[in-house]
């Protein structure tokens, strides 16, 4: 699921952001703005983007997290139950879409309903299982 790959970035991209701001880096940094290196302005544009990207995944994992719960739901629940497991799964999508900064894309969405949509592709196969082997069809 996607809630694990922001949370596996969120991690990594903190423990950068935490080796920046050693005293030794630190240290690195003042040197460079000492003597006016070129790569200064360089170095400080990649950890001024890579905050901003802690910050999303971050952002993504607080409102993703809450989808965790509704799709395991989905996943052990008979397929009879799909229908009504839906509803409440595409609501708290559409509160994402309105109320987070960074995961309110059209792929972001799109990657969340196919996903939704895998899952209920795969609890149809599951329940078909059982009576396609009595129909003998594969």
């Amino acid at each position: 699921m996607c809630i694990d790959f922001w949370q596996s970035k969120a991690i990594d991209l903190g423990d950068i952001l935490e080796q920046l701001s050693s005293p030794h880096i630190v240290k690195v940094i003042k040197v460079l703005e000492i003597i006016r290196s070129p790569y200064h302005g360089s170095f400080k544009a990649l950890a001024t983007q890579l905050s901003i990207r802690h910050m999303e995944a971050k952002d993504n994992v607080k409102f993703l997290e809450s989808l965790r719960a509704k799709f395991i739901e989905l996943l052990q629940s008979d397929f009879s139950e799909v229908s009504m497991r839906f509803k409440p799964i595409m609501h708290m999508l559409l509160m994402i879409w309105k109320h987070s900064k960074f995961f309110n894309t059209p792929p972001a969405l799109a990657l969340m309903v196919r996903t939704l949509c895998n899952d209920v592709i795969e609890k149809a196969r599951h329940s078909a299982a059982p009576l396609s082997r009595r129909l003998g069809v594969r």
